[in-house]
C-alpha cells in the first residue's frame, strides 16, 4: 500500500475527525472509506449508494423477511424501560432505540442469535441473559 499526505483545510479536518471518533474509526480508515465509495461511483460524486457487499447482503436479508425465512417480533409496553437503560448504557457508541429494541426483545424472549449488518454495535452490547449475542451473518 502506497502512503499519500492529503492536506485538509481546517473545517474539513475538524468534520474529518469527529466523524472518525463517532464511528470509532481511524482517520485514515474513514478516508480510505471515503475514497472507495467515491470510486465505486464512478468518481461522480453523485447521491447513487455504490454497490457493496453490505447492500447485497442487506437485499439479501430483507428478501428473506419477506419469505418469512426469520422471525419478526413487536416492541412490548414493558420493554420500553429496558431500551431507555441500554441507550443510557451505550450512549457512546451511541446505540439508538431500534438496536435497543432488538437487545430487550431478544432478552425477554431468550434469543441467543441475531441477524444483522450491525456488528459493530451488537459486539459490544451485553445482553442480561447470556454474555454475548451470536451474530449472523
Amino acid at each position: 500500500m502506497k502512503r499519500t499526505t492529503v492536506k485538509r483545510p481546517d473545517e474539513v479536518d475538524v468534520r474529518l475527525r469527529l466523524e472518525a471518533k463517532r464511528r470509532r474509526m481511524t482517520i485514515s480508515e474513514l478516508t480510505r472509506e471515503a475514497i472507495e465509495t467515491h470510486l465505486a461511483r464512478g468518481g461522480s460524486g453523485g447521491c447513487s449508494r455504490p454497490a457493496s457487499a453490505a447492500a447485497d447482503a442487506e437485499i439479501r436479508l430483507l428478501g428473506d423477511l419477506a419469505t418469512g425465512a426469520f422471525a419478526t417480533v413487536a416492541v412490548e409496553e414493558d420493554d420500553w424501560l429496558r431500551i431507555a437503560e441500554l441507550v443510557a448504557r451505550y450512549r457512546d457508541l451511541p446505540l439508538g432505540t431500534v438496536d435497543a429494541s432488538i437487545v430487550a426483545a431478544a432478552e425477554r424472549l431468550g434469543v441467543a442469535t441475531i441477524a444483522t449488518l450491525d456488528r459493530r454495535h451488537f459486539d459490544i452490547v451485553r445482553p442480561v441473559h447470556r454474555t454475548a449475542f451470536e451474530l449472523l451473518p
